[in-house]
């Protein structure tokens, strides 16, 4: 079951936290494969860890993560990390995967609105500026990249 929530932070909150992960002096960094799988050549992205159980793993955590896992109440964080994917020039529909192989809760924060989206089972849910996605992260997904906007930026939300 995939739950869309507009809307999601006051917007106040919102532009609090993409003022500061939009910004030049965020630290988001290269990988070279979108899914655990050995993705093709080329598919890559940029990613900052907040959360990877059991430690905060970023100095950004209390600031802008806490709140969006209260008002999830995410009892416990299994990970959280910030997900930008760059425009190459080309629309690019990463590989089906899941998260964990077993069942538990997650969320997709989205921080720009772009026509890039991510796809459950034939279900495309966009991108859109303040949009949570509520899904199974134990249930095959997939992301894509952006050929509207420079980047397509979430936070990805793993918790039980």
């Amino acid at each position: 079951m995939i739950k869309v929530v507009d809307n999601f932070l006051d917007k106040k909150e919102f532009k609090n936290i993409k003022d500061v992960i939009c910004s030049s002096e965020f630290p988001f960094y290269f990988n070279d494969s979108i899914t655990d799988n050995k993705d093709p050549l080329g598919y890559y992205y940029f990613t900052h860890m907040f959360y990877y159980a059991p430690d905060v793993r970023s100095k950004y955590f209390d600031t802008f993560i806490k709140p969006i896992t209260d008002k999830l109440e995410a009892k416990n964080l299994i990970r959280v990390k910030g997900n930008l994917y760059t425009n190459q020039n080309k629309f690019i529909e990463h590989p089906q995967h899941i998260d964990y192989d077993f069942k538990h809760k997650g969320a997709i924060y989205c921080l720009n609105t772009c026509n890039g989206y991510t796809a459950f089972k034939g279900i495309n849910v966009d991108s859109v500026f303040n949009r949570m996605i509520l899904f199974d992260p134990s249930e095959i997904h997939n992301s894509t990249t952006t050929t509207d906007k420079l980047i397509r930026l979430n936070i990805n939300f793993n918790y039980e």
